[in-house]
C-alpha cells in the first residue's frame, strides 16, 4: 500500500484531496503507507463544542444520559476519543451529539492512540488519590475495545504478555 487515507470511511472531501494531490504530482509515486488528506491536529482542535476545563467526576454511556448541547462530551463524562484522534473528519460525530470513536487513528506524533487517550484521561480525572482514579476508570466499559477500536494493530501492546 503506497498511501493511506484515514477514516472509517474516509470523508469524500479527503478522498478527493488525495486524488488531486496524486494526479497533480504533489505526492511521491512510491511510499510506505503514507497518510494523505488528513491533518496532524486532533478532532478536539476542530470540534465546535465549548471546553470548560472541568474535571471528570463520572463516566456515562450515550444511552444513559442526554449530553448537554454545545459542551465538550468528554468533560460531561462521555468517552470521546477526540483528544487522541487525527482530525480531518470535520468532527462529524460530535456535531451529531455522539462521542468520537477514533476512526481517523492517532493524532499528531502519537503512534499509540489508546495510550494517548489514557494519558489524556489521566490529566482530567477528578481524583485526588489512586483509589479514586481506579474507581473512575472502573466505570469505563471495555477500555481496551474503546481506546483501541481502530488502532490495536499499531499499538505498543502488540501481543506482549
Amino acid at each position: 500500500m503506497d498511501y493511506q487515507i484515514p477514516g472509517c470511511p474516509p470523508q469524500a472531501e479527503r478522498v478527493w484531496e488525495a486524488i488531486l494531490a496524486l494526479a497533480g504530482g504533489k505526492l511521491p509515486t512510491r511510499n510506505r503507507a503514507v497518510k494523505v488528506a488528513c491533518f496532524d491536529k486532533s478532532v478536539c482542535d476542530e470540534c465546535p463544542r465549548e471546553k470548560r476545563k472541568v474535571r471528570i467526576k463520572e463516566f456515562r454511556r450515550p444511552h444513559e444520559a442526554i449530553a448537554e448541547p454545545g459542551w465538550c462530551l468528554l468533560e460531561q463524562g462521555f468517552i470521546c476519543i477526540g483528544p487522541a484522534t487525527r482530525s480531518g473528519c470535520g468532527a462529524l460525530c460530535v456535531k451529531a451529539n455522539l462521542p468520537c470513536r477514533g476512526c481517523y487513528g492517532a493524532s499528531g506524533e502519537a503512534t499509540d492512540q489508546g495510550a494517548a487517550m489514557i494519558g489524556a484521561l489521566g490529566s482530567i480525572l477528578d481524583a485526588s488519590s489512586e483509589e479514586q482514579a481506579h474507581a473512575l476508570i472502573d466505570q469505563i466499559v471495555d477500555p481496551v475495545g474503546t481506546f483501541y477500536r481502530f488502532g490495536m494493530a499499531a499499538s505498543d501492546l502488540k501481543g506482549r504478555r
